[in-house]
Parts: C-alpha cells; structure tokens; sequence
C-alpha cells in the first residue's frame, strides 16, 4: 500500500490545498518560498497519521483542520482487509473492485479526532442511509404525538361515558324500586277505583322503566366501545410517552454535554497559559475535576443515544399494530444486526491499520547553525547540532581538521581570512558565470525570435 495524494483544509496557514498527487517514483519534493506551508503539508500528514494537533496548529478562524489521504492498493482489494459479514450486502461489489481508498480525519474543538473512510460512494451509500432512518424517526414522531392526542381525547371520552352509564344505572335503579313499590300498591288495591289507579301508575312506571333501561344499553354499550379503543391505545400509549420521555432525556443529555466540553475548553486554554507553577496547579485541579465529569456527562448521553434509538424502533413496530413483547423483540434484533455490520468509523479504524507509517522526519543536524564548538568538530561529535552542515561547509571550503590545529592564532587568522578571500573571488566568479550564460540565453532568444518573425512576413508575402 502506498500513498497516492493529499487533501489538506484549516491546518495552520493552509485553508484548502486541493488535491496533491504524490509521484510514482517514491520521490516527492516540496517547492516554495519561506513560510509558504511547506512544513504545514509535512505537519499534517504526521498529524494525519498521529492524530495530534496543537493550539498553533489551529486557525484563528475558528475553523477546524481535516486532513484526507487517498492509498493504493497492488494486487490486493479494499474487501480484502475487511470483515465480508460486516460489510452491508449493498456495499459487498463496491469493496470487492475498489483498490484504492480515502480515509479522513477530522478534528473538534477539543483537539480530538474521529477517522473514516471518505470514498464518495461509500459516504452516498451510509449518508442515504442515515437519512431515511431520520425520515423515519421524523414519521414516528408525528404519529406518537397524533397518537397521544387522541388518546387524550379516548380517555377523557371513556370517562364521559363511563359516568353517562353509572348515572343511567343509578336512574335505572331508582325506577326499578319505584316499579317494584307501585306493583305492591296495585296487589293491595281493595277497591276497584283504586286498582285502577294503581294500574295507570304502574304503566306508566313501566314505560318510563323501559325507556330508562334502553338508554342504559346504550350507554353502556358507548361504555365499552370506549373502553375496547382505550385497550388498544393502552399499549400504544405506554410506548409512545416512554419513546417522547427518552428522547427528551436525550437532549437534555447533549445540552449538558455541550456545556460540560465548553468549560472543559475553557479550563483546557486556562492552564495552557498559565506562567507560574501555582497557577498551572489550581488551573491543572480544575481541568481534571471538569474531566471527570465530563466523564460521566458522555456515558449518560450514550446511554440517551441507546435508549432512544431502541424506544423509537419499538414504537414504529407498536404504531404499525404489533403487539408490545413482539415489538420489543424484533427492535433488539434489528439494533442488533445494525451493530453488525461496519459504521464509516468502523471501515476507517480498520483500514488505518494497514496504511504505510508516516514519520515525520526532522535532521537538526543537517541545519548550519549559528555557532558550533570547534572541537565537536574535531572530535567528531555526530550528536551536536549541526555537525553534520559544519563538515559539509569545511568540505566545500577545503577544510580538515589539520586547517584548525595550527596553535599559533595569528598565523590562523591570516590563512582563514586568505580562504575567505578565496571563497568570496569563487562565488564572485560563480555570478559572472550565471551573467554571462543569462546574457547569451537572451541574446539566443532574440535571435530564435527575429528568425521566427522574419519567416512569418515571408509566408504572409508569399501567400499575398
């Protein structure tokens, strides 16, 4: 595997860079003037590789670094580095013919990075993904809150009802005992004016018993009708306002989150400029007190995360007329079977593994300092600063470790001030040189360009 090309965005003084190919023979250079970012692409591939910014290392902008680095694979596929089970079946032909892959890392505002891999394809597949579930989710929640609306209106019909039936029950009683009072009046009748009072009351008490006793019936059968929605609805409603309680426990979760990592921030940036060690102390205390409660902050949002995500997978089952058990079976199944299969995360952890290392490479000693101790020089001392551009320079100028022994300093001043003179006559020698082969290069040119000139009038006459 090797690395064919770079992207780097919000890195220091780079705000974009484009796509940079890397040259096929293994030997890339990097031209430009002084801080033009050519150390900038160097730190961020190590960054890249690390996963380590610094506070220098961010833009004043705000805007946070992403670095994304394209490999090529010889003579091996993408898939093949993979878990075929965990890959989504959708995906299995695109990782089976891809030998090249992107992976990127992006930074937060807490200097902490995610990885993953960045194939357009790749991200179109899990981005559509993710957005049909959202289109779900948003479906359910509408429904969840159409639902509790009406069983708001069930619940408080039900209990209409069931005080239309009590109060209908209690006059059905009432006339009842009235019935039963005025067919023991009607037995003792004696005489026959009597007798048929009685009997008109007694009719009439019936009828009015009757009429009382139908509206009964119907009342309560209104009664259990409301009774049999509330049933159905019970389950659905149990779901629904568990599935509305989780994900109000959620955000109240994130906005804790986001709180506890601005102070985090905040305490992070106190410390880092504290100057005195009993500042750095306090400053040092209150970052790690933030820290663990940070900690606690990001396990309970999980948590949120899990039980949401499990709650509204239930409740789309439940509003889709499964019963409660089933539903609850078959939404851990699928949450299940989803951690199965890779996230973009995932597939980027994976394949970073196998990337080639970056090292970022720093020769100090290569670098011509401002000074250097003659005898690391004349002891060979490979470890001091600089040694290395200090013998190369003594190369060039002619020099050994004889030069530098001669114990009597005039006659050592005399000779390096004679070597000076030297070097300065070369390099002058050097410039007149370039002169000369400028001058001629321009006097050649002016001639190729008359030459062309005088053959373009020739054709413009001929053709005439």
């Amino acid at each position: 595997m090797r690395l064919l090309s770079f992207n780097i965005q919000n890195y220091r003084s780079i705000i974009h860079s484009g796509w940079s190919a890397l040259a096929y023979d293994n030997i890339t250079a990097l031209i430009g003037q002084n801080e033009s970012g050519k150390t900038s692409i160097l730190e961020a591939l190590q960054s890249f590789y690390d996963g380590i910014i610094y506070e220098d290392m961010l833009r004043s902008d705000l805007s946070l670094p992403l670095v994304h680095c394209k490999f090529g694979l010889h003579k091996k596929k993408v898939s093949d580095m993979l878990e075929s089970n965990r890959i989504p079946t959708s995906l299995l032909d695109i990782f089976d013919s891809k030998n090249e892959f992107t992976l990127t890392r992006k930074w937060n505002e807490q200097r902490k990075s995610i990885i993953y891999i960045a194939d357009e394809e790749i991200m179109n597949y899990y981005e559509a993904r993710e957005l049909e579930k959202a289109k779900i989710e948003e479906k359910t929640l509408k429904e969840i809150d159409t639902l509790l609306a009406l069983a708001d209106s069930t619940f408080r019909n039900i209990e209409l009802t069931e005080a239309e039936k009590e109060e209908a029950q209690k006059n059905l009683g009432i006339k009842r005992k009235q019935l039963d009072e005025s067919r023991l009046l009607l037995k003792k009748a004696r005489t026959p004016e009597a007798k048929i009072v009685s009997e008109k009351k007694y009719e009439f008490l019936q009828s009015e018993c009757k009429t009382i006793e139908e509206d009964f019936h119907r009342k309560l059968e209104a009664y259990e009708t409301s009774k049999q929605k509330t049933q159905v609805l019970s389950e659905k409603v149990t779901i629904c306002k568990a599935c509305n309680e989780a994900v109000h426990l959620y955000f109240e979760a994130q906005t804790e989150l986001d709180v506890l990592r601005s102070r985090y921030r905040e305490a992070e940036h106190q410390y880092e400029i504290s100057s005195n060690e009993r500042d750095k102390k306090s400053a040092y205390n209150k970052l790690e007190q933030f820290k663990s409660g940070l900690a606690v902050a990001e396990k309970r949002y999980y948590k949120a995360v899990q039980d949401t995500d499990f709650l509204k997978a239930m409740a789309v089952k439940v509003l889709d007329g499964q019963n409660y058990r089933q539903a609850e079976i078959e939404a851990r199944q699928e949450l299940e079977q989803e951690k199965q299969y890779y996230s973009l995360f995932e597939i980027g952890e994976v394949l970073f593994k196998y990337i080639p290392v970056f090292e970022f490479f720093e020769d100090f000693s290569s670098l011509l300092p401002n000074k250097i101790d003659l005898e690391d020089i004349l002891n060979e001392n490979i470890h001091t600063e600089g040694y290395k551009a200090a013998r190369n320079f003594l190369q060039i100028a002619g020099l050994n470790a004889e030069f530098f022994r001669e114990k009597n300093h005039r006659i050592l001043k005399q000779k390096i001030e004679n070597l000076n003179g030297e070097m300065i006559s070369r390099i002058s020698g050097v410039k007149m040189l370039v002169k000369t082969i400028k001058s001629k290069l321009i006097s050649s040119l002016n001639i190729t360009i008359i030459r062309i000139l005088k053959k373009a009038a020739n054709l413009t006459l001929n053709s005439g």
